[in-house]
């Protein structure tokens, strides 16, 4: 999965999962761009834009130069795809829907500590899938019910109340290696606790060739993260589907 950033418009490698208790992405600091009223939020400003029809996963780099937010996405879901041109002054967040246009796109926003950022997923009844990304799925879902369950341990970093990103790498042995705060959840003790979580995790060896770091993206849910946390992680193991439960691995590597 690649992430556009607002400060650095790099490509990186990112893994998001999506559970009930909803596991999802990223905050990235606005670059060249004028600090805002304090009473103004990055996502409320009107920016102008120049954007003319390219391919998608260009226009999402250019648009996270202007805009200075963060857009995460699976390479696959964009691969082959024309974003729309955006021109006039707009708010990110109508720009970002305008220049997904017709692409079978939504976009889905989410508050850093630094900002904001939105996660682009398909609309509902569009399951379109490679068949590589097809053949993952055995191991996205072991993935997914290993870190629910690690996660779910301890009170702490058990999902659904908070917002972070964590970036990791996995051994040879599936030990976590370099595990690091991307965007803290604002809360000491708590980030504390999602890595003591993830350092005590062993996964299933990582297949051959798999790019790395992965970068796991949380996102609070509407239910408590305690209460439920095993049987939503139970059932999340069940589940084949493309939506919530679903993650999605991409195989690409880094690129600026």
């Amino acid at each position: 999965m690649a992430i556009a950033w607002g400060e650095a418009a790099g490509l990186s490698r990112l893994w998001t999962c999506f559970f009930p208790l909803v596991l999802g992405l990223a905050g990235a600091s606005p670059a060249g761009a004028e600090e805002p009223p304090s009473l103004v939020s990055p996502q409320a400003r009107a920016i102008d834009f120049d954007l003319p029809a390219q391919p998608l996963a260009a226009a999402l780099k250019s648009y996270a130069v202007l805009s200075g937010q963060s857009v995460v996405f699976i390479d696959e879901l964009v691969a082959g795809l024309v974003s729309a041109p955006v021109h006039g002054r707009h708010t990110p967040r109508d720009a970002l829907q305008t220049l997904l246009g017709n692409t079978g796109l939504l976009a889905d926003d989410v508050g850093g500590q630094q900002g904001e950022a939105f996660v682009l997923r398909r609309e509902a009844g569009n399951r379109a899938a490679s068949p590589v990304a097809a053949g993952r799925r055995d191991y996205d879902a072991a993935l997914q019910v290993q870190v629910w369950q690690a996660l779910c341990r301890d009170p702490l970093s058990a999902p659904g109340a908070y917002r972070a990103i964590v970036r990791f790498s996995v051994r040879p042995s599936g030990l976590l290696d370099g595990i690091e705060l991307i965007s803290s959840t604002g809360d000491e003790r708590r980030d504390a606790a999602i890595r003591g979580s993830l350092k005590a995790l062993r996964m299933a060896p990582p297949p051959p060739g798999l790019p790395q770091p992965l970068t796991l993206a949380l996102l609070p849910g509407a239910a408590g993260p305690a209460g439920a946390c095993l049987a939503d992680a139970d059932a999340a193991g069940r589940t084949t589907g493309d939506e919530q439960q679903h993650i999605p691995i991409d195989r690409r590597g880094v690129s600026e």
